[in-house]
């Protein structure tokens, strides 16, 4: 995945849908719903999105 920071879009993920954000080491860091994902506050690294539906996707947070 190409690095970001911000807020991104999830593919996949629908409004309705709940996704968690957890670091490498498996710790939660966020939950939210639907496709946009607010990565501000969260340090520079490699996480991973899931939705409720089975979505699974490497964020790339970029430092800025």
């Amino acid at each position: 995945p190409n690095p970001a920071f911000g807020r991104v879009a999830a593919l996949g993920i629908q409004a309705h849908e709940t996704w968690t954000l957890h670091d490498l080491s498996g710790a939660q860091v966020m939950t939210g719903q639907g496709p946009s994902v607010d990565l501000r506050g969260l340090a520079p690294g490699t996480y991973v999105l899931r939705s409720e539906s089975g979505v699974t996707e490497n964020v790339v947070v970029a430092e800025r």
